[in-house]
């Protein structure tokens, strides 16, 4: 079925009929997603449907949709939904690939997203459990403190994940978490 989607097809198709192509490949016939992938046009209109997509498959294909949408063109930080689709997916393929196991490519996405991550904090958490999965330990603490200073609003979560255990018999992690709490306290 995927031969008979050539190039001049592919580009006049809706981008959410695409989307929907997408998912249905991913839940029915994961062996031909990354093929389907490779031929979706360069459109960053693809952006939020294919991010939407990615939350209604398994995480492995969920992982191959996110990294699809981090290669399409980077849709301006105006661009509404597309734009924090595509900052979204920067959290979330980091998150997929540490829970797959894949830590060197959870720690390169959460490189890769460090330029979104004052847009969307929940990159900081996301990249200090990837930092620490692989023993990284200031990369991490520098991704907690960041996500302190940037206001995340799941921090005191980063105290007890499991995933920043190695942080957590640092003393610099929990000074961290003093300073916080002192500085809620002075607002309050």
């Amino acid at each position: 079925a995927l031969s008979l989607l050539d190039a001049p097809t592919l580009v006049a198709t809706d981008p959410e009929e695409l989307c929907e192509l997408v998912g249905g490949v991913a839940r029915h016939a994961p062996a031909h997603l990354a093929p389907l992938l490779s031929q979706l046009p360069n459109d960053r209109a693809l952006v939020p449907f294919l991010y939407n997509t990615s939350f209604s498959v398994d995480r492995p294909q969920a992982l191959a949709i996110l990294r699809k949408v981090l290669a399409l063109p980077i849709p301006p930080r105006d661009a509404g939904e597309a734009r924090t689709a595509l900052v979204m997916a920067w959290n979330n393929a980091c998150i997929h690939a540490h829970a797959l196991g894949d830590y060197e490519l959870a720690v390169e996405l959460a490189d890769g997203g460090q330029r979104y991550a004052p847009e969307n904090p929940y990159i900081y958490h996301s990249a200090a459990c990837a930092y620490a999965a692989v023993a990284d330990i200031p990369r991490a603490l520098e991704q907690v403190k960041q996500a302190i200073e940037h206001e995340y609003e799941h921090s005191e979560k980063m105290e007890t994940d499991q995933d920043l255990s190695p942080l957590h018999h640092d003393p610099r992690f929990s000074a961290l978490f003093v300073e916080w709490r002192t500085r809620r306290a002075d607002l309050n």
